[in-house]
Parts: structure tokens; C-alpha cells; sequence
């Protein structure tokens, strides 16, 4: 059985509309293509996907099997393509005496895996926001890795990588951090998902994907500590 590509994004489109015409307002092209796709797809798979109500379209058994894979595919596409626009991105952003430096709540991880993906010599470095908290005084010290630095920070180049941005107060905290192991002569900020929502004037110099709606919830897996890789972005 071979499936292509548009027609697992036209059924997955269906499926979060419940409606053929809104699934093709949403991929701008007309109903009919959609509905050709649906029956294409079904004649494939040989079941019906969808039950045809009144009210709209509500997946059928086969449907729901088919959607739990669907939503797989999806997913592992997805996080191919952000880790590899943010690996192009780094490429563009890193000169030749640039050193990589991953925040350790969410961004280390992102930077071992860049370091080996371009090849550098030695480890990344290790950024906590444990000391420069905005809300230190309310949570306390939290456990977390802690700084790691293994080049001079003094006239450094420095890209601190995330793996979600969202208020820009982790960074604002780390930032803090950095400047207490010297002065560094350029700072960039590199993350894999920008979920916007920003409370405190900071944006990164490149970003592998910016969500459409600001302060969406957004999942971030890494095989090291979860098993797998993914980015689960919730429909709504």
C-alpha cells in the first residue's frame, strides 16, 4: 500500500474540521479536490473513514486506526523538518570561534546533538537559570544542572540554544548567568519552537519553527531522557 503524502494531510485536515469545506477553506483549495482525495484514500484503504452525518464528519473504527498512525507520520515529519531548519540556521549564525551553550531545562540536549551535527571539537557549554530567576524568591532554588563552561567566556562568541521559547524569562535569567563568567563579545539565541507570548523584550536570531498561535501548548521529547524524539504540537 502506498499513501501519499497530500492525502495524509488532506485526511488529517478532515478529521480536525469534522467538514470537507472547512478542511478546504483551511489547505486553500476547493471541496472537491479535498472530497477526491477522502474517496482516493478510502477506495486505498479499502473501509470508509468517515461517516457521513448531518452534523458533519465523525471518524468511523477504520478511521481512528488509520488517524492514530496518521498523526505519527505527521509528528516525525515535523520534527524533522524543525531540527533540520535550525540546524541550517545555526550553520548561517555560527562563524568559525562561535561556541554553542545550551540552556539546561530544555536547550542542552539540542546543543550536544548541534555540536556533533556540525562536527565541532570538545562539548557544548551548560546555561542555568537556577540563580537569576525572576521568581527565586517564591520557588527557591530548583534542582537542575548546573553551569558549564568549558571555553573562555571573555570576547567569546556565544549561541545559546532552547528548545521552546515562550516569555524570554529563562533566557533573561541565563543571560544574567553568562555575564557572571565574564563578557562575551556577541551573544545570539538560537530555539527549536518559538511559541511567542513574549513578557520581557527578547526574540532569538533564528528559530526552526514559530507556532501560529501565540502561548500554544507545545510537547518537546528527546530520546535521551524520554525514549523518543518528537514535537506534538496539540490541534485546536
Amino acid at each position: 500500500m502506498h499513501i501519499h503524502a497530500r492525502s495524509i494531510r488532506y485526511f488529517d485536515m478532515i478529521r480536525r474540521c469534522g467538514s470537507i469545506r472547512e478542511a478546504a477553506r483551511h489547505l486553500h483549495v476547493a471541496s472537491s479536490a479535498v472530497n477526491r482525495q477522502l474517496l482516493q484514500l478510502e477506495d486505498e484503504i479499502g473501509s470508509p473513514l468517515f461517516e457521513r452525518l448531518s452534523s458533519g464528519l465523525r471518524l468511523t473504527a477504520a478511521g481512528e486506526v488509520f488517524s492514530r498512525h496518521v498523526i505519527t507520520v505527521l509528528q516525525d515529519e515535523h520534527r524533522l523538518s524543525t531540527e533540520l531548519e535550525l540546524l541550517r540556521g545555526v550553520r548561517a549564525l555560527r562563524g568559525p570561534q562561535t561556541h554553542l551553550a545550551g540552556i539546561a531545562s530544555g536547550g542542552a540536549w539540542l546543543a550536544e546533538r548541534l555540536q556533533q551535527d556540525l562536527g565541532l571539537d570538545g562539548a557544548p557549554g551548560v546555561l542555568s537559570s537556577a540563580m537569576h530567576r525572576d521568581d527565586f524568591a517564591q520557588r527557591g532554588l530548583a534542582a537542575s544542572a548546573q553551569t558549564s563552561l568549558p571555553f573562555d567566556v571573555n570576547g567569546a562568541d556565544i549561541l545559546v540554544l532552547d528548545d521552546v521559547l515562550y516569555t524570554g524569562r529563562t533566557v533573561r535569567a541565563v543571560l544574567n548567568e553568562l555575564f557572571d563568567y565574564g563578557r562575551p563579545a556577541r551573544i545570539e539565541l538560537a530555539c527549536l519552537i518559538d511559541r511567542g507570548g513574549r513578557e520581557v523584550p527578547i526574540q532569538p536570531d533564528y528559530t526552526g519553527h514559530v507556532l501560529d498561535h501565540a502561548g500554544a501548548k507545545v510537547i518537546v521529547s528527546m530520546k535521551e531522557a524520554d525514549g523518543e524524539d518528537s514535537v506534538v504540537i496539540p490541534s485546536h
